[in-house]
């Protein structure tokens, strides 16, 4: 699980697929959790999900907006021309979390 949380392939395709997400005509972090698990999961989110992934967001714009550096790690000059680091940044981490699902990686 830690590699490919953590490997480069896997951060590169959390990269992309927060650009993906960003990039649709999502307002609000619900609509865009919503597409990012449907794109990703081939379904929605269950409510206790989407409640947590909006926790996750919350808290990740927080932290990065608290360290624009970390944010700027994270995000390696790939961020969107109109999208700021810290939000493309949050975003990723949340692609990163949906990526490493076991529902997302296995196949039954």
């Amino acid at each position: 699980a830690l590699t490919l949380l953590n490997g480069p392939t896997f951060i590169e395709a959390a990269r992309a697929t927060a650009a993906r997400v960003l990039a649709t005509a999502a307002k609000s972090d619900a609509e865009r959790l919503v597409t990012l698990t449907k794109t990703c999961l081939s379904r929605e989110p269950s409510t206790s999900e989407l409640r947590l992934l909006q926790t996750l967001i919350t808290e990740q714009r927080e932290v990065f907006n608290s360290n624009q550096e970390q944010a700027l790690k994270v995000c390696q000059s790939s961020a969107p021309p109109d999208c700021s680091s810290v939000e493309f940044a949050t975003w990723v981490v949340a692609s990163r979390v949906i990526l490493n699902l076991d529902e997302f990686i296995s196949r039954e």
